[in-house]
Parts: structure tokens; C-alpha cells; sequence
């Protein structure tokens, strides 16, 4: 779904029940977001590190939610992708 929206640079999905680092994985070819709103989405509670994983998929992301800022993160991301055992296919029911 998110593939088609290439130029995409902001995406508000405040509550929109996001899980897991699976659906948010999605977003790796949107390569131009600057911010993503998910609060109130699962993910921020259930993945301590989500914030981590979303500025290492994301170079441009400069938002991660109403009030950040520049993320320092990006620097000492140690995140891998192989590491989170993430793949294209779609999350199991």
C-alpha cells in the first residue's frame, strides 16, 4: 500500500491500532518521510524501541510524533534489520 505514496513526507496514523515493527516495516520505501504520528498505536507500548528502528529505516525522518524534534538517535542506531527477523511477507493472523 505505502510503496505507491514515493513522495510522501508526512504521516499522520495516530491511533490507528499499529502493532508491531512488522506493519511499520511497511513504510521502509518511503524513503522521503520527514514525520509519522503514531501515538496511541500498540507499537509505542509493546516495542521499546520502535523510535530506534523507525529513524534507522527511515534517513529523513526528522518527527517521530507531536513534539520531537531532530533525533540524535539516528548517530547510535544499532538496529539491524536481520536482527529484528523482519520480512516483506505480511504478519500472520
Amino acid at each position: 500500500m505505502f510503496t505507491l505514496l514515493n513522495n510522501l513526507i508526512y504521516l499522520p496514523r495516530y491511533y490507528n491500532n499499529i502493532a508491531t515493527l512488522k506493519e511499520l516495516y511497511k513504510l521502509r520505501h518511503n524513503t522521503l518521510l520527514e514525520e509519522v504520528d503514531l501515538r496511541l498505536n500498540p507499537v509505542t507500548k509493546n516495542e521499546p524501541d520502535y523510535r530506534l528502528f523507525m529513524v534507522h529505516m527511515l534517513p529523513n525522518l526528522r518527527k517521530l510524533g507531536k513534539f520531537d524534534s531532530e533525533h540524535p538517535c539516528i548517530l547510535i542506531c544499532n538496529i539491524t534489520l536481520f536482527e529484528l527477523d523482519i520480512s516483506d511477507s505480511e504478519p500472520e493472523a
